[in-house]
């Protein structure tokens, strides 16, 4: 009798523990998931290093989240792509990829950023073909251009950026003549390299 009067609350327990482990399950699982994804997609996109709330290096604004390779040397078009999720679930606002392997084709994956701001590129691969994505990319209010394959051609695309506040252009194969008329045209952007540059 004992046995047998034990046996019966311990089924309906196990019956209840069971029940909850299945409503925690269903109500907790999608945060459970979400959050393996995101911290599988943040060990995808190593090597990143997040710099966080800094001022730009021309004093334009605050950032909420600014981002650089911890190794250029490293990243190139496929890693770039795999960073795409997880900086736009964070809402990153400048990306600096300078010094890395990137080519024009991974500028076409910066579209879904939407909350990006600020650009750097400074020594890459990037030409005019590229500058003609960048010029689609209409939230930006700083491209840093520095070091780049650039020429006269490409940099009349970005005249179609109207938020456009600062721009370098640099050690680039574009002429002080296009740059002095750019500067007319577009009063508002701060133009590093150009002659006038203090």
């Amino acid at each position: 009798m004992t046995r047998s009067r034990w046996k019966t609350p311990r089924l309906w327990l196990l019956l209840l523990g069971g029940v909850w482990a299945v409503m925690i399950a269903w109500v907790l699982g999608p945060v459970v998931i979400s959050t393996a994804v995101l911290g599988y997609m943040r060990l995808r996109a190593a090597p990143l290093r997040e710099r966080g709330a800094t001022l730009n290096a021309w004093g334009e604004w605050n950032l909420k989240w600014a981002f650089e390779p911890m190794d250029p040397k490293v990243t190139t078009d496929s890693t770039v792509e795999s960073w795409v999720p997880y900086l736009q679930k964070l809402g990153v606002v400048e990306l600096d990829l300078n010094g890395s392997r990137i080519s024009n084709q991974a500028l076409t994956k910066l579209a879904r950023l939407r909350s990006l701001k600020g650009l750097r590129v400074v020594d890459t691969s990037i030409d005019d073909d590229g500058l003609k994505v960048i010029a689609e990319l209409k939230q930006l209010q700083m491209v840093d251009l520095r070091g780049t394959k650039i020429t006269d051609k490409g940099f009349r695309y970005l005249a179609s950026m109207p938020n456009l506040r600062v721009l370098a252009v640099n050690e680039n194969q574009v002429s002080q003549e296009v740059q002095a008329d750019f500067a007319r045209e577009h009063p508002n952007v701060k133009i590093f390299g150009h002659p006038k540059d203090p």
